[in-house]
């Protein structure tokens, strides 16, 4: 009977139980009405009264059943309502209390597994919130390291920009200079040219003198040989003039006055070679002096010549200086117009550092904003994992 009771459903276990109350009620008032007859309806009665006491009975216990099935549905609900999810709800049968138990047993499990994948989550979050936190740290100390460091290379390429623009500035003041310095390298060759048409020129004039003494030389050869005909005549006219004189002395008081003369022939005689003598000792100190003067001269010739061929020689040396100089001074040119480019560059390259040091404080302040944001996710998975531990999920 109970069995089959427990696999009505509530309705139909309600109507059954409307149904037998309802009867009992008629079978008692029947019976009343036919109490008068009381002999004759005496076992009708009682068969009446222990219907309705039965059928009360039955009422009773199939309603207190109900009550503990709804009782266990209520008190599992409670638990779920303060986080336990460890009860598992066991009604059998086919009624609205085993589909309540059923359905029961379904949510609280989706909820569990729920529960559990959320504490799984919670867990892993929390340590990737840790580990995040972590990396977030030593971000923010690398970031801030960084800040120093592109601050320092900021004041560095600071510094190198103005050393490039003095250098930039010296460079072009070193290629004014090399400019003025192949000017002065081109007037000094030309005044250089002056000097060796000026050498030339004394070249020819010294050519000039030494065949002018050469001459002199040769005339004073040639005076030479005149003083020795006169040299000869005098010793010649002192010899007659001896004669002469010898043959006065032979003539006697006759010949006195030729014997004057002839003295006086040879004393012009005598007076005409020591004349001789000093005039050939001056021809030959003047043929010693030409000689000299002829020999220096061949000397001073050679120098000059010498001078000369090493002064076509300096002038190519010259010629290869001023060629060097002019390209020394492109060159500088050259190094003038890449250093300002360069400045320019620099220049840039010390706005784009600045505009990365800018970058590296702005990353800086983000990166404490995101540590922070990292502490508190870590502060939000430990509130998860503790609203997690709150409910109770241990295994069935």
């Amino acid at each position: 009977m109970k069995v089959l009771f427990q696999n009505l459903s509530l309705g139909q276990q309600n109507l059954l139980l409307t149904c037998l109350g309802i009867g009992g009620i008629w079978l008692t008032v029947l019976a009343g009405f036919q109490f008068d007859g009381w002999g004759q309806g005496a076992g009708t009665v009682t068969v009446a009264a222990l219907a309705s006491v039965a059928l009360f009975t039955l009422a009773y216990l199939m309603g207190r059943h109900t009550v503990g099935r709804a009782d266990q549905i209520v008190t599992a609900l409670r638990a779920l309502a303060a986080g336990d999810l460890s009860r598992k709800l066991q009604l059998p049968g086919k009624d609205e209390f085993a589909w309540m138990a059923w359905e029961y047993n379904q949510a609280r499990n989706k909820v569990r597994e729920t529960l559990e994948k959320i504490q799984q989550h919670a867990e892993e979050l929390a340590v990737a919130a840790d580990g995040l936190a972590a990396v977030m740290d030593q971000t923010r100390l690398q970031v801030r390291d960084q800040g120093s460091q592109t601050g320092q290379l900021a004041e560095s390429m600071a510094g190198m920009s103005v050393s490039i623009q003095q250098v930039s500035q010296d460079i072009a003041t070193t290629a004014d200079e090399a400019r003025e310095t192949d000017q002065l390298a081109k007037r000094g060759f030309r005044q250089f040219e002056d000097t060796l048409e000026s050498i030339a020129l004394l070249t020819r004039k010294t050519g000039e003198i030494a065949g002018v003494i050469d001459r002199l030389q040769a005339d004073s050869s040639a005076i030479d040989g005149v003083m020795e005909v006169i040299r000869g005549i005098a010793e010649q006219t002192n010899l007659l003039a001896l004669n002469a004189a010898i043959e006065a002395a032979r003539a006697g008081e006759q010949g006195r006055g030729f014997a004057v003369v002839a003295e006086e022939v040879r004393t012009l005689a005598s007076r005409t070679q020591e004349s001789t003598r000093e005039i050939q000792e001056m021809i030959e100190r003047l043929q010693e002096a030409a000689g000299q003067a002829v020999q220096s001269i061949e000397s001073g010739k050679v120098e000059v010549e010498t001078s000369s061929r090493r002064a076509r020689q300096a002038g190519e040396s010259l010629t290869q200086i001023l060629a060097s100089v002019d390209r020394i001074s492109q060159r500088c040119g050259r190094i003038a117009t890449s250093a300002m480019e360069q400045s320019a560059t620099v220049e840039e390259i010390n706005h784009n550092v600045k505009a990365i040091h800018q970058h590296t404080r702005s990353a800086a302040a983000s990166a404490e904003q995101t540590t922070g944001a990292s502490a508190r996710l870590a502060e939000l998975a430990t509130l998860l994992q503790g609203l997690v531990n709150q409910f109770k999920v241990a295994p069935d």
